[in-house]
């Protein structure tokens, strides 16, 4: 697999995770028990959005 397709499909797997924490918070709600999992779902989507980014762009300039 090369670095451009492992960024993207990081980014991917990132922007789910980010989806189905956005949706849970506020489409359809939460108990205060749910909070802290969704919370660190959301944070490692956003982690994982990021690092497939920073990956993907580093492989474009490496040509």
């Amino acid at each position: 697999m090369s670095r451009e397709s492992a960024g993207i499909l990081l980014a991917v797997i990132g922007g789910i995770a980010l989806a189905v924490a956005g949706v849970k918070f506020f489409v359809i709600g939460f108990y205060p028990e749910e909070l802290v999992p969704f919370a660190v779902i959301g944070v490692v989507g956003a982690a994982l959005c990021w690092t497939g980014s920073k990956l993907y762009q580093a492989a474009k300039q490496a040509g």
